[in-house]
Order: C-alpha cells, then sequence, then structure tokens
C-alpha cells in the first residue's frame, strides 16, 4: 500500500499522560476534518531510565512509512534524554513520507513548538511585578530535558533583570513526578524557610509541593505562594485553585496536522510554528480572581449595617481588632446577597474611611482580606484530591482477577470481550504470537477481534498490523497499536480504539493483558510437562501390565510428582508459607501497580537471632520445628490478605505490605516481633532473650523509575543489620545513609 492510497497517519508517542491525551485530542480533531484516519504506536522514549519498558519501544519498528500519508512525533517525550543528533537518526527512518515534530524541533522537519520562554516570562514578571514576590524556590524538571532547562533559563534571567538572585540551595530537582517534588520541598523545609514562592516546571509538581507544605503546616497561598506549568485538569481542581500557564495542547494536535496536510499540498508553511502560552492567575499565587478586584459597583444602604461599619473602622485604625472586624465579614458573607453585593459594601467601607482620612495602606488591606474571605466563599470544592486514584487505577476489579486466572487460551479468549468491553473498549483486535519471544515475531495470528469480518486464529504478517480482510479497519477512525510485554519476552499486540474518557489508562490496561497472557502459557506449559509425564506413565504400565504393583508404585509417583510440581512453585517445602521464587514475582507485579498508582509499598526482612546457635545446641530437627512455628506466626500476624509473607532464605522470612507507609510498616514490625516472642520457644543459647527472638529490617517507598525492588529490599536488608548489630530482638527501619531508625526494642 502507498501513502497515495493510504487515508491514514502514523503518530508516534511515548506515554499517554495527560499532555499526550489532548495533543492527540486535537491531531484526531484535525485528521477528521481532513477525512484522514491516524494508528498512533504506544512506546517509551528512546532511552528510557527504568529498563523494564525498554521492550515497548521494538513496537516503532512495525512502522511502514510507505503505508501512511506522513508521520506526526511526540518530539519532546520520545528525546526527552537523547542527543540531536539520535532524535534525527530516528525520525530518518520515516523520510520516505512527510513528517511534522511536536514540541521539539527535529533537523529539518517542520515543527509546532509553545513558546515555554515568553509563558514562563509572563508568569514571573507577574510574579515579582505584580504581586512584589522576592525569594524563590525552583523546581525542576528531568535533567537534560530541553523543556526544563529552558524554563529554569527564563526564571533566572527574569529575576536577573530584576536584580533578584536565585540561592543554589533554593533549586530542586522534581523530575516532573509529584511525589519527588514533595520529597525535595520536605527535605527542604527541615533546614530552610526564607522563602516566599516556590515555581515549579510543570503542575504535577507544584501540586506535590502543595501538599509538602500543607503537611508541614505552611499555608498556600497566605505563607508561600506555588505556581506551575501545563494547566492541567488537576490543577483546576486543586486547594486552591493553581496559578499556571496554559499551553495549547489541543491547537498545537490541529496545527501539526495542518503542516502535514501544507507538505501534501505542496504549499510553502512556516518550518517552525510557534504558539504562545498563556499566563493563567488562580488562588495558589496569593491573587484575587479580577472580577472581585474590579472598582465597578453599585453603593450601598450601609446603615443596614451598623455592626460591620463600626468593626472595619475600628479595624482600620486599630490593627489589633482586624480579628473582630473579620469575625463579623465572615457572618455578613452567610447572608442572602449577592457577590457582587458583597463587593461593593466592602469598596463603600473602604471610600469612607478614606473620606474620613484612615491611613490608605491600613484600609487597602483591610479590603484586601475581606476580598479574600469572599473569594474563598465562592469556590467550589474541589471534584476531586489531585493524589486520588482515577476508578482504573484502584485495586483490581472482578473482570481484572478473572482474566488474570484462565489457564486455557478458549476460556481465555472467551473473557476478552467482556473485559475490554468493560474498560469501555468497543473496537480491538488482540493479535498473539505463536509464544514469548524476546522480539516482536515476524508473523502473528488474530485471537479475538470485535471488528466485523475477523477470522479467529488467521496468520499474517505482524507488519501489517491487521489480516488482509481487516486492512479497511487502519483506514478509518483513530487506533492504538500497544505492544504486549512481561519482563523480556513479547507476547502479542492489542490494537484498539481509546474511549473518549481522558483518564483511560492505556498502561494499566497493557500490563493487565499482558501478565494474563503470560499466566495462561506459563499453565499450558505446566499442564504440558504434566500430559507428558503422563503419556510416559502410560506406555510403562503398557510395559508392565501384568505387575499390578509396579503400576501403582508409578501412578502414586505420577501424583505425587504433578503435587509436588505445583507445590514447589510458590512454597517453600519446609513452612509451607511463599518460597523466595513467589515473592520475587509478587514484588515485581506489586511495584509496578504501586508506581502506577503512586503509593507507598513497605518491605520487612526478618532473620532469628542466634539460629545457628539454636540449631547447635537443640539440634536441627528442632531446629525446623521453630522456623515452621516462626512462619506460621508471621503469616498469621498481618494485617489483611494483602499483606505477602514468604521464606526468604534460611531463617530469612520476607513479608511485603501493600499501600503501606512507614507508620503502618512500624506497627505490622512491632507486633511481628511481639508474635514471635510470644511462641515461648526456649532458646538457651541466645545472648538477648530467655526464648526465639527475631530482627526486623523495614524499608518504606513510593515506587518510581529512578528505583527498582533490588534497591528496596537492600535497604530493608541493611536496616536488617543495623538491627542486629544494635542488640538484636528489635525492629529498625532504613533511613539512607545515616543507618537505620530504631522502632521497636527489647521488652
Amino acid at each position: 500500500m502507498s501513502s497515495s492510497s493510504s487515508r491514514s497517519v502514523a503518530l508516534v508517542v511515548d506515554y499517554l499522560y495527560d499532555f499526550q491525551v489532548k495533543v492527540l485530542r486535537g491531531i484526531h480533531l484535525g485528521l477528521d476534518r481532513a477525512g484522514l484516519a491516524s494508528v498512533t504506536f504506544v512506546g517509551r522514549d528512546l532511552h528510557p531510565v527504568d529498563t523494564t519498558y525498554q521492550k515497548a519501544n521494538d513496537v516503532y519498528r512495525l512502522i511502514a512509512p510507505e503505508r501512511y500519508q506522513g508521520v506526526i512525533f511526540s518530539a519532546a517525550s520520545l528525546g526527552n534524554s537523547v542527543s540531536e543528533k539520535e532524535i534525527q537518526a530516528f525520525a530518518a527512518q520515516f523520510s520516505a513520507v512527510p513528517g511534522v515534530a511536536i514540541s521539539r524541533p527535529v533537523g529539518h522537519l517542520p515543527a509546532v513548538l509553545v513558546d515555554n520562554a515568553a509563558g514562563m516570562r509572563e508568569l514571573m514578571e507577574h510574579l515579582i511585578v505584580t504581586l512584589g514576590c522576592r525569594r524563590f524556590v525552583h523546581v525542576q524538571g528531568m535533567a537534560g530535558n530541553p523543556e526544563s532547562e529552558l524554563r529554569e533559563k527564563v526564571v533566572r534571567e527574569t529575576l536577573n533583570h530584576h536584580g533578584l538572585t536565585l540561592k543554589p540551595e533554593h533549586v530542586l530537582r522534581g523530575d516532573f513526578f509529584g511525589p519527588k517534588a514533595a520529597q525535595e520541598m520536605t527535605r527542604l523545609l527541615q533546614t530552610d524557610r526564607d522563602f516566599e514562592v516556590v515555581v515549579c516546571a510543570n503542575d504535577e509538581m507544584a501540586l506535590g509541593v502543595m501538599r509538602a507544605l500543607g503537611e508541614q503546616g505552611i499555608d498556600v497561598p497566605t505563607e508561600v505562594a506555588v505556581v506551575g506549568f501545563d494547566d492541567i485538569e488537576a490543577a483546576q481542581q486543586a486547594s486552591p485553585a493553581l496559578t499556571t500557564v496554559r499551553q495549547p495542547v489541543v491547537e498545537t494536535g490541529e496545527k501539526a496536522v495542518d503542516l502535514l496536510l501544507q507538505q501534501h499540498q505542496k504549499q510553502q508553511g512556516p518550518e517552525l510554528l510557534l504558539l504562545p502560552a498563556h499566563l493563567v492567575v488562580r488562588k495558589s499565587c496569593g491573587a484575587l480572581p479580577e472580577s472581585l478586584l474590579q472598582r465597578h459597583w453599585t453603593a450601598p444602604d450601609l446603615r443596614e449595617h451598623a455592626q460591620l461599619v463600626q468593626a472595619y473602622h475600628l479595624a482600620a485604625h486599630e490593627p489589633l481588632k482586624r480579628m473582630a472586624f473579620l469575625q463579623i465579614w465572615q457572618k455578613t458573607l452567610k447572608l442572602d446577597l449577592s457577590a457582587e453585593a458583597l463587593r461593593g459594601l466592602l469598596f463603600a467601607l473602604e471610600q469612607q474611611g478614606r473620606a474620613f482620612g484612615v491611613d490608605p495602606g491600613h484600609l487597602y488591606e483591610l479590603t484586601f482580606l475581606g476580598l479574600h474571605m469572599l473569594a474563598e466563599h465562592q469556590q467550589t470544592p474541589a471534584a476531586g484530591q489531585y493524589l486520588g486514584l482515577s476508578r482504573t487505577n484502584q485495586m483490581s476489579t472482578r473482570s481484572e482477577l478473572s482474566l488474570t486466572s484462565h489457564n486455557q487460551m478458549e476460556s481465555f479468549r472467551a473473557d476478552i470481550p467482556r473485559y475490554l468491553e468493560g474498560r469501555g473498549v468497543k473496537r480491538y483486535a488482540l493479535v498473539l504470537f505463536e509464544q514469548g519471544t524476546s522480539q516482536i515475531c515476524a508473523q502473528a495470528s488474530l485471537f479475538s477481534a470485535s471488528m466485523l469480518g475477523a477470522v479467529e486464529n488467521e496468520v499474517f504478517s505482524t507488519s501489517q498490523l491487521l489480516p488482509a480482510g481487516l486492512q479497511h479497519e487502519l483506514q478509518h477512525g483513530h487506533l492504538l497499536v500497544v505492544p504486549l510485554f512481561l519482563n523480556d519476552l513479547h507476547h502479542g499486540l492489542l490494537i484498539f480504539e481509546k474511549p473518549e474518557d481522558d483518564h483511560f489508562d492505556v498502561e494499566h490496561l497493557r500490563f493487565t493483558l499482558s501478565s494474563a497472557i503470560h499466566h495462561v502459557r506459563s499453565a499450558m506449559v505446566q499442564q504440558a510437562y504434566t500430559h507428558t509425564l503422563e503419556q510416559q506413565v502410560k506406555e510403562r504400565t503398557r510395559e508392565l501390565e501384568n505387575e499390578i504393583a509396579v503400576r501403582l508404585r508409578a501412578e502414586k509417583a505420577l501424583r505425587i510428582a504433578n503435587q509436588e510440581l505445583q507445590q514447589s512453585a510458590l512454597t517453600d517445602a519446609l513452612t509451607g508459607i511463599f518460597n523466595r521464587a513467589a515473592f520475587d514475582t509478587y514484588l515485581q507485579r506489586e511495584w509496578i501497580n504501586h508506581q502506577i498508582a503512586r503509593q507507598p509499598l513497605s518491605i520487612l526482612l526478618c532473620d532469628v537471632d542466634f539460629f545457628k546457635q539454636y540449631n547447635d545446641l537443640y539440634g536441627h530437627l528442632q531446629g525446623d520445628d521453630c522456623l515452621k512455628r516462626i512462619a506460621r506466626a508471621l503469616d498469621s500476624s498481618g494485617r489483611n490478605r494483602s499483606d505477602f509473607t514468604a521464606r526468604y532464605g534460611g531463617e530469612e522470612f520476607v513479608m511485603v505490605l501493600s499501600s503501606t507507609n512507614a507508620a503502618g510498616a512500624r506497627i505490622v514490625a512491632e507486633r511481628l516481633c511481639a508474635a514471635v516472642r510470644q511462641l515461648e520457644i526456649p532458646h538457651q543459647g541466645s545472648r538477648v532473650h530467655p526464648h526465639v527472638t527475631v530482627s526486623i529490617g523495614v524499608a518504606t517507598v513510593v515506587p518510581c523509575s529512578d528505583l527498582n525492588p533490588d534497591q528496596v529490599v537492600d535497604w530493608a536488608d541493611q536496616a536488617l543489620y543495623q538491627a542486629k548489630q544494635q542488640g538484636r530482638n528489635r525492629s529498625l527501619a532504613f533511613e539512607g545513609e545515616e543507618g537505620a531508625s530504631q522502632m521497636g526494642a527489647v521488652d
């Protein structure tokens, strides 16, 4: 298929977060007007920090430029940590057709950019000139990111222009990630509070900073102003609403389509289209809505508010009496008066005070305080909390649990439509490779599809995306191509039309389907192995059919082998609880879930004190019995079924606490120590207690791309080492290079 006959455009994005979703919406609008379709290839940035997602980029190899009218790249996020030469080399693969870059210039490709510099400059001028701010903190984005560096450059230039400086310790690295920004702000507040405004390189970090300030009892904006950049939905819903710079995100997508069409029509368009960004002033910087500041008002009858008038003038003369006025003003706000009438009442009081010769500065301060209270009174409660999880990011739904529990491909196939339709996905095709492989296979088969004319199990070239009978589906609407992979193995592709909901979580869908496919294939391998054993037994039985005793022993051996095979896969043979392999699998899955949900995850590493001495004194049989009893005590001491307990090795045990912060982990760790002591297993060889005791190391973290699960396990191990060094029979929490903090000690 040539680009001349195609009615589709290829879109290349690294991840569908808030900004990308809105850009896609603009692209779709532009393409719809032109009567064109799109196929969006969803991978990751070209050099992802977290190598877990490196496999996602294999999907870009499926882009055959000759099959499309052109290619539009989300260049800034794709090339987040690569050089100009590398991003140009990537784009050169598709040079056979017209191309457009978004948010970052790429060689000679036409590009649509947003004037970040002008937007950030307008924000800084508002803070410095209009609001009089002087002491700044700046929260950077990711190191090497062009947009982060540009925004920081404008911050510094504007400060220098006004004779202001930015202290080195007032520059924080937030990596465009809210929890990281909150962590850095909390760290700064421990040593320095000499600032009045925090300028963040994006809204997500600004919301994280606001949360950190609130946790330290610092009011926004009364004590510290906070501003962001992007104007995401959560910025409007925050309390207080976030002052930010609005990017014309949807328009960016529309303009990218215009530049692509101009190339097809041989029109001379701009090589670089720069769209303006606009300052959006809200309450987080201390500014009042413009409607409240306008001095056009209708004079009220002040005689109806005698008590308020008296309190206002007393407060204007004596600042210590302001509280009395504000209390009466609070009651006035609850009267059946319009916002216009209340605003006019304040301005009338100020005007009367000026006529009486009261200090204009005192009058202005009183009026400003009153207007702030009026603004708060008018504000609608936020529609949702910034850190609240969306419906799709909460605990696994019943349909997801069903999807990931199949042991046969046919039952899994039957469950696919119910699951996807339940997520709002109406148009889709699930294509699978014959088996999990390290690379995307050359051939695939159609496993399940909602598209008319689909033929199950039809084999086709993966580069075609869909079988010949469904190629027309690529020529209308807007489809996403998402690689289905887990760890180092590719299992297939999901090609679907995303629901209109901007909060639809594509990554959660990808992970759930990938996990389900991996599970059913693993189950089938195990079943095939079991079947092979059964066939061997049957052959041996035919050979020895006259030796009944031998046949019975073989069948019994087979049953035992099957039971041991299933048991040994996940459980520890001695204690009967989960084993190390089960722990590794569970931790990897929970790590990804908590990284998506941005929830804390705690790990408790437990070691039996002086266990070698116990074995030497009481013998290995008694030692095994001791481990069994401790395992049962630990397993039953969790809070609920979500607390995962496993034998880590030897006399070590591990517990994973989902959605649990450091305080919660402390409680569970102390409960485990107490539970073991209460077993009252005699231990004359212990140097800390007459009975068997344990030492516990605790590590708590909010998973992010900068960390991996092995690091957190290592932190828990370091804390465990410190617990043993400090006398055993206690639990300690990891606290970085400073060591561990004591949580629970000896009775």
